[in-house]
């Protein structure tokens, strides 16, 4: 019983760490749901992000295209608009 009892306290804490490492991040996912629904889904499809040629290949080249194709917009958004919509 004292083995399941530190386990479930171990789990506890665990799952505590991983709650707050996801608190800390800066970011709003309605936010960036928003801004990708009314400006990115006028090009995009679906079959965008699973073509074959994709240039994104990790979370800095996802930042990079977001940030790009949103100055190409015009679109002025923020640093923190950019990560929101990477982060969606």
């Amino acid at each position: 019983m004292k083995l399941i009892s530190k386990l479930s306290y171990l789990l506890f804490l665990l799952g505590g760490f991983h709650a707050s490492a996801y608190a800390d991040e800066k970011y709003n996912e309605a936010r960036g749901q928003l801004l990708y629904s009314t400006h990115c889904n006028v090009c995009h499809t679906s079959q965008v992000h699973w073509r074959d040629q994709k240039k994104v290949t990790g979370w800095k080249s996802l930042v990079d295209q977001v940030r790009h194709w949103q100055g190409i917009a015009g679109l002025e958004w923020s640093n923190d608009e950019i990560i929101d919509v990477a982060h969606y």
